[in-house]
């Protein structure tokens, strides 16, 4: 499986390359609103796989948390998910090395604010537009579970 998955591989990251593109499009007034905040740009020295399309909310913009906007986007139908945890808090590193709260600030400023969108190959611009389109009405209605 792993080898025909490489051999797809470059053709797979092109793929997720131009969802990425989509999504800077369709998301463009929320960032240009100050709602979110979207992966910079590509960086020529570099070859981002596109593996996650992580957005930035901007707390200060939203009345509510980030697990409000994972659950109103999920009655949208959009699936998202948070798809990493500080290592410093991860059980095994505060039970081993003693790490926890505190140590890294600037890592738990973001934690609360990250979001993974869907981000696939087969994606079309239209499956982006459906995800902006959420987080629009999302934003424009408060953003609360179920107020409509």
């Amino acid at each position: 499986l792993g080898l025909s998955q490489l051999a797809r591989a470059s053709a797979m990251r092109d793929a997720r390359r131009r969802v990425a593109r989509w999504y800077k499009s369709a998301l463009a007034d929320l960032v240009a609103g100050g709602t979110l905040e979207i992966p910079a740009d590509e960086d020529p020295a570099r070859e981002d796989a596109w593996h996650l399309y992580v957005v930035r909310l901007n707390l200060g913009r939203w009345q509510f948390d980030r697990a409000q906007v994972i659950a109103a986007l999920k009655e949208e139908g959009i699936g998202t998910a948070v798809h990493w945890m500080q290592l410093h808090l991860h059980p095994y590193y505060r039970e081993t090395y003693g790490l926890g709260p505190g140590l890294f600030p600037v890592s738990e400023a973001e934690w609360p604010r990250l979001i993974s969108l869907p981000i696939f190959p087969d994606m079309t611009e239209a499956d982006v537009g459906e995800v902006a389109g959420a987080f629009t009405r999302l934003s424009q209605r408060g953003g609360r579970p179920g107020a409509r």
